[in-house]
């Protein structure tokens, strides 16, 4: 197992919640799909980095999968639109503000406007989006949806959820 992938055990067993399950399954209700789909790889930001549609959800990029490079400000945008959770290469493009290549791998679920450590440790996590919530309100970060935040439009909240960032990005280098 990965240290990343443990790390959500950890503060699981720190703060006293238990995992309740998550996920769904499509419903008649959902919307229809889009022609593209667009995000941007929030380790700060980071510039020219591969990210790919996981189709087949092993997270790896696969023959026949699609992938993109992020822009300048790492941004993203697949078309035909993504629909499955969408990866991260590790060591691919840089972060704009150490300018070094992120060391692990991160992860969103489909539909996420963010890729980060925090929907990477959500994802691993294995908790509803309101347990994921209140563990990041435990740690100081009270009001962040891991699927929409991005620290380098929250000035506010930009230094803790960077130094929380930072700390998961260095514990998957172990």
């Amino acid at each position: 197992m990965s240290p990343l992938r443990a790390l959500p055990a950890a503060l699981l067993v720190a703060f006293g919640l238990t995992a309740c399950g998550g996920g769904g399954s499509a419903t008649s209700d959902d919307p229809a799909p889009t022609t593209s789909s667009s995000g941007v790889l929030v380790d700060d930001r980071v510039a020219d980095a591969t990210v790919f549609c996981d189709s087949n959800g092993n997270g790896n990029l696969d023959a026949g999968e699609a992938s993109v490079s992020t822009d300048a400000n790492g941004a993203f945008t697949f078309s035909p639109a993504c629909s499955a959770a969408v990866v991260s290469v590790a060591g691919t493009g840089y972060d704009l503000t150490l300018m070094k290549a992120p060391k692990a791998k991160f992860r969103a679920q489909a539909g996420s406007a963010v890729v980060s450590p925090f929907t990477t440790m959500w994802l691993d996590s294995g908790l509803t989006l309101d347990d994921f919530k209140a563990v990041l309100a435990k740690l100081g970060l009270s009001g962040i949806d891991p699927a929409t935040f991005d620290p380098t439009l929250d000035g506010s909240r930009a230094g803790s959820a960077a130094a929380v960032m930072k700390i998961l990005n260095d514990i998957a280098d172990i």
